[in-house]
């Protein structure tokens, strides 16, 4: 090949499909890099998934855990709830009384708070008009 029809040569476009056959040496670095890089992809992949595992792992154990606390508390609940039936009773008549109370103070301040509009009504005169 001489220097002329060297510089003349065009180098092949590198589309990523492999269609250089010129060179039977770029084939086998091609397949060596291929190899290669799908052997660290298959770790990488191989590394997440072992993560994945273990965490659901975890996931399903403090789910384990839980529904064991939840069950713990509903058998408490439920083996208690005779004797805390008396007492709940009364907080709730109790909270009823307060709550009837404040309503009953709140409808009085309202009154006197339209009693006192009520008396400064009148005293209120519009503005003269401008003549």
């Amino acid at each position: 090949m001489s220097l002329a029809q060297w510089h003349n040569k065009r180098p092949p476009a590198a589309t990523g499909l492999r269609l250089d056959f010129d060179d039977g040496g770029s084939e086998h670095v091609s397949t060596t890099t291929t190899s290669s890089a799908l052997s660290l992809l298959s770790d990488q992949l191989a590394t997440q998934f072992d993560r994945y595992k273990n965490e659901m792992a975890r996931m399903f154990q403090d789910h384990v855990r839980i529904v064991d606390v939840v069950d713990r508390v509903d058998s408490l609940l439920a083996a208690g709830d005779g004797e805390a039936a008396p007492d709940c009773q009364r907080e709730k008549e109790a909270e009823a009384s307060n709550a009837a109370r404040h309503g009953a103070e709140l409808e009085e301040r309202v009154a006197r708070l339209r009693a006192e509009a009520a008396a400064w009504h009148p005293a209120v005169k519009p503005p003269c008009p401008s003549l």
